[in-house]
């Protein structure tokens, strides 16, 4: 089967899907709330020291959840990169791939690849890799999604996961991570990819946590 039928048989599926979704969503009329215990993201990882940044009222109305970290995390040497967390309980509609905002934003994309970081020995992460121009000059950012505690690279697989989960009544969430950088030195790209493999232990932990606080409140509701 070739790679244009292969897409073509995943959008339907997820087109389908998404139409079963709605219909549910309109016959229940149940209220989503969120859970992600995202405040216990440590603001010093390893060499890197964080801050929060300001999050307009508008994003969050965009993105249609609160569940939102922006940070700027700077090592001993001042060197910065950019965190964003974008999480949101069993809504699909807050996620989507990073690049459609840049463009819209008036940036210009450079090149889009995929691009595997070594964790540890035995793991890799499989992330896509952003670099654009803007009109303060190159920037680069790697982005990847999750659904549930499963990582993955491919949006609509993630879409997949979140729709499928929610029809079946299973407790599902779901999130973009991307980490960022100003400037286009092989220096800055193995300081950003160092912070990334730093920070995904922290991630999972927080995802596999808020599943398990959502678990627990749904068992609550239930009982009740």
């Amino acid at each position: 089967m070739s790679p244009f039928n292969k897409s073509y048989i995943v959008i339907i599926g997820i087109l389908s899907l998404s139409l079963l979704l709605v219909m549910k969503v309109e016959g229940s009329k149940k209220i989503l709330s969120s859970g992600a215990p995202l405040e216990t993201i440590p603001f010093y990882i390893g060499d890197w020291k964080g801050k929060d940044l300001e999050i307009s009222k508008d994003v969050y109305e965009v993105l249609e959840t609160k569940d939102i970290v922006m940070r700027e995390y700077k090592d001993s040497q001042g060197v910065p990169v950019w965190l964003a967390i974008i999480y949101s309980k069993d809504n699909p509609d807050s996620f989507h791939p990073p690049e459609i905002c840049y463009v819209g934003g008036g940036v210009k994309l450079i090149n889009k690849k995929k691009e595997k970081i070594k964790l540890n020995e035995n793991e890799y992460l499989t992330l896509n890799k952003l670099t654009m121009q803007t009109p303060s000059g190159i920037v680069k950012a790697w982005y990847w999604f999750v659904a549930g505690d499963k990582f993955m690279d491919s949006y609509y697989l993630q879409q997949f996961y979140l729709i499928w989960n929610t029809l079946i009544n299973r407790e599902t969430s779901g999130a973009l991570i991307r980490v960022s950088i100003a400037g286009n030195s092989e220096v800055l790209e193995e300081k950003a990819k160092l912070f990334i493999k730093e920070v995904v232990p922290y991630i999972r932990k927080i995802f596999k946590k808020g599943l398990l606080i959502m678990k627990i409140d749904s068992k609550i509701k239930n009982f009740s």
